[in-house]
C-alpha cells in the first residue's frame, strides 16, 4: 500500500489514475512528484489506514481486506495474517523550501554566534593575530612630526 499527501493540484490527477484503475484500461495517467521519496506511513496515520482496509465500501463484496481473502492475494483468508501482510508506506514531497530554511538560519546563526564570541576573546585576551604587529597606538605627535620632516 503506498499513500500520498495530495494538494488541491493533484486532485484532477489522481481521480483520473482511480478511474482507470478500476476500469481494467490501461493506465495512462501519470503524477510527478519531483524530489520525492518513499518511506514508512507515520503511526499516526496508520489508523486511517486500516479503517479504510476494513470499510465495507471498497468493492461491491465488501472491504479491501475481503477482497485479499477472495483473490487470494496473501495465500491465506485468516484476517490478522492478511494486516500482518500490510506495510504500507508514503510517498513524501522534498519541499527544501520549508525544510531546509530552519536548518539554514540554525547555521548561520550558530557561526555568527562562534564569530562575535571569537572576536571578544580575542579583544578580552588580546592575543595577537599572526602577521599583525601587536603594538598599542601612540599619542605622541611628536614623533609624527619628525617623521614628516615638520
Amino acid at each position: 500500500m503506498i499513500t500520498f499527501h495530495a494538494e488541491p493540484e493533484d486532485f484532477d490527477t489522481l481521480d483520473k489514475i482511480v478511474a482507470q484503475t478500476w476500469s481494467g484500461e490501461p493506465i495512462t495517467t501519470r503524477l510527478t512528484v519531483d524530489d520525492g521519496y518513499i518511506g514508512r506511513l507515520p503511526d499516526k496515520f496508520k489508523q486511517y489506514f486500516l479503517e479504510w482496509a476494513h470499510d465495507d465500501m471498497f468493492y461491491e463484496n465488501g472491504s479491501f481486506i475481503d477482497w485479499c481473502k477472495e483473490y487470494n492475494v496473501f495465500g491465506t483468508d485468516d484476517e490478522a495474517a492478511i494486516e500482518a501482510r500490510f506495510v504500507p508506506f508514503h510517498i513524501y514531497r522534498e519541499d527544501m523550501s520549508f525544510e531546509s530554511g530552519p536548518i539554514y538560519a540554525w547555521a548561520f546563526g550558530g557561526t555568527s554566534i562562534l564569530i562575535v564570541i571569537g572576536m571578544v576573546l580575542l579583544i578580552r585576551y588580546k592575543v595577537p593575530i599572526k602577521g599583525f604587529e601587536d603594538t598599542p597606538p601612540k599619542e605622541d605627535f611628536n614623533r609624527v612630526r619628525e617623521l614628516s620632516g615638520e
